[in-house]
């Protein structure tokens, strides 16, 4: 954890510890065969949770191993097809073909709904985060919908689309198509092109982005700032690389 410094390590006996930022390590548990996350769960106030796959089936736990209660079985299949672990909301979301599911933590309620023309999609083909799922369908065209029933298409260009992804704070939606960075508003609207011959990009701060564009490998590419109001600052050229560094005060 970048904030706490408190380290959770799953050892190759399949013990499950959690050390504290300068305190005693606590075994939560054995035989464990893999962390799928851990945070506060359920909400901001909440205490941390861990949760895990022991025997093929999903556990959640606190932190000390006290609380442990099984949350799904045969889980481990389903994790080959998971989308996303929501942490803010306690959700786990996975996929059957076309089939969305989700376990909400807080209720273990399970619901699911299908996506719209999307037989053959996978897993690794559908984008989730703040409630919205992002997927190209089987006509490869690029779909937006929150529940199923109401689909927003953002582009018919799927065979020349590389790259989408869920801006964070969940209010555009970010694809790259036939080398340009668009972005179209998550509530419909008119889709826009950000930069030309983009290499890669990376998410800011408010809505911002950083781009490198116009790369070649001998000399790197242009490194641009790409605000949400709509102007793009230069930052440097030559170019190579974005790496995002996390601060603390430990």
């Amino acid at each position: 954890d970048p904030v706490s410094c408190d380290t959770l390590v799953l050892d190759d006996d399949g013990d499950l510890i959690y050390i504290p930022y300068g305190k005693n390590e606590i075994e939560i548990d054995d035989d464990v065969q893999f962390i799928l996350g851990w945070s506060k769960l359920t909400h901001p106030k909440a205490p941390q949770r861990v949760l895990y796959a022991k025997d093929d089936d999903l556990y959640i736990s606190d932190m000390k191993g006290r609380n442990i209660d099984r949350l799904l079985r045969n889980f481990a299949n389903k994790f080959l097809s998971l989308v996303a672990m929501d942490q803010a909301e306690g959700k786990i979301i996975w996929s059957d073909d076309e089939e969305i599911n989700i376990l909400d933590i807080r209720t273990r309620q399970e619901t699911s709904f299908d996506l719209e023309n999307a037989d053959d999609i996978t897993s690794p083909e559908i984008i989730y985060r703040d409630g919205l799922f992002v997927y190209m369908n089987d006509d490869d065209e690029l779909c937006a919908t929150t529940n199923g029933k109401k689909v927003t298409l953002l582009s018919k260009e799927g065979e020349d689309i590389t790259k989408y992804d869920i801006e964070p704070g969940g209010k555009r939606i970010l694809w790259v198509e036939d080398g340009d960075l668009y972005a179209s508003p998550v509530r419909e609207g008119q889709a826009k092109k950000l930069i030309r011959d983009v290499h890669i990009y990376d998410h800011g701060v408010s809505g911002s982005i950083y781009a490198i564009a116009d790369f070649d490998q001998a000399d790197g590419g242009d490194l641009s700032l790409l605000k949400q109001a709509g102007q793009n600052v230069r930052i440097e050229q030559d170019v190579y690389a974005l790496i995002k560094v996390y601060y603390t005060n430990k």
